[in-house]
């Protein structure tokens, strides 16, 4: 059975989407939404160019009709990051499977809600936490899992690129605390979530924020020091003042039995990997970073898992949450100057805005 899939929103973060499900096997694009019929337009071309329109293909202005198309089965939701939330639950409370970008919401309580709708209602929800399918990230993860580099001690993730104000001021709602979320909610939650998945449970967080571009309300650098139930030790170094252009993304692991360090503009070059009685694996590693088909795998693993096969790589709501608490943690540690522990009991983003204007007065 090919499953039929509703995207909500057609801006830029919808191509990647509309391209990988042109590979998929096992499903189509059945309708598609976006507040702009212009937007929509140009999909709905792109899709006819590559004669992908259906006979039942439609397009809506307002999502919940595209909810109430009973050939759409999963919807992905790919629309500005402060609506993702309101728009999971309707779609949920329509009884489709769920795929949100991420972030999942702005709230914890927010995010919380939907995991536990999800399970109500008896459908899926994931978050697109796509790295986690690269094969040079899942490959470490295995060999983390297998013992191969022992007692991990520290990890470093580290985020050096540009937004320009440019970048800001082309959308009203990049840079608030309602909508956006903030620099590492938005674009440094991919390295969150894998030190988080490569170094388990976070039990403390030392955070620090700055913000350079005084037009707009979020960070520009942000700092953390975690610490994780295993004992290990933690670094987040994120920022996006990097001159005069993006660096990339870096990811340092530090065990008894090895090191390694994967860095570069898309994690395609092998600073150091050395592990005891790994060293044949080098070579294969080597093809690892070339392959770059990480969006396609998630669509198909997810598949799969809606077939019922379940699939260790998916993020449900659920995990997605794991990576947004840190971060919250991140931002309330900055906001109270203090280190906070997990499980945090509740925040929202909107928070760092009200406590900026009591700051101020």
């Amino acid at each position: 059975m090919k499953r039929g899939i509703g995207l909500i929103g057609c801006g830029r973060m919808t191509q990647k989407h509309i391209e990988t499900i042109g590979r998929l096997e096992d499903a189509y694009i059945a309708a598609i939404s976006d507040i702009s019929m212009e937007r929509m337009k140009v999909v709905h071309d792109e899709l006819l160019a590559q004669n992908r329109v259906t006979t039942r293909f439609a397009m809506y202005q307002n999502y919940q009709e595209l909810l109430a198309n009973p050939d759409v089965d999963l919807v992905v939701i790919a629309t500005t990051s402060g609506t993702h939330s309101a728009i999971a639950k309707d779609c949920l409370l329509a009884k489709k499977h769920t795929i949100v970008e991420k972030p999942l919401a702005l709230s914890l309580d927010e995010s919380r809600r939907l995991n536990q709708l999800a399970e109500k209602v008896e459908k899926s929800l994931f978050v697109c936490h796509q790295m986690r399918h690269r094969p040079i990230l899942f490959t470490i993860k295995e060999l983390i899992d297998s013992g191969a580099l022992g007692r991990l001690h520290l990890a470093v993730v580290m985020m050096e690129i540009q937004r320009s104000d440019s970048y800001y001021q082309a959308a009203k709602w990049r840079g608030t605390w309602d909508q956006d979320g903030g620099m590492l909610v938005n674009q440094g939650i991919h390295l969150v979530d894998l030190m988080l998945w490569y170094m388990g449970e976070a039990q403390e967080i030392f955070g620090d924020l700055h913000k350079v571009n005084q037009r707009k309300e979020t960070e520009d650098i942000a700092l953390g020091m975690i610490k994780f139930s295993n004992g290990g030790r933690g670094l987040i170094q994120a920022n996006t003042v990097t001159q005069p252009a993006n660096l990339g993304y870096s990811i340092r692991l530090f065990g008894d039995e090895g090191t390694i360090i994967v860095s570069g503009k898309n994690f395609d070059h092998l600073e150091r990997f050395e592990i005891k009685g790994q060293e044949k694996l080098t070579g294969q590693l080597d093809q690892f970073l070339e392959d770059r088909s990480e969006q396609l795998r998630m669509y198909n693993h997810i598949l799969a898992e809606l077939a019922g096969k379940r699939d260790q790589l998916t993020v449900s709501g659920k995990e997605a949450e794991k990576a947004l608490e840190l971060i919250f943690a991140l931002y309330e540690s900055s906001r109270q100057k203090r280190p906070v522990s997990l499980p945090l009991h509740t925040f929202a983003t909107k928070n760092m805005k009200e406590g900026e204007a009591a700051h101020e007065k």
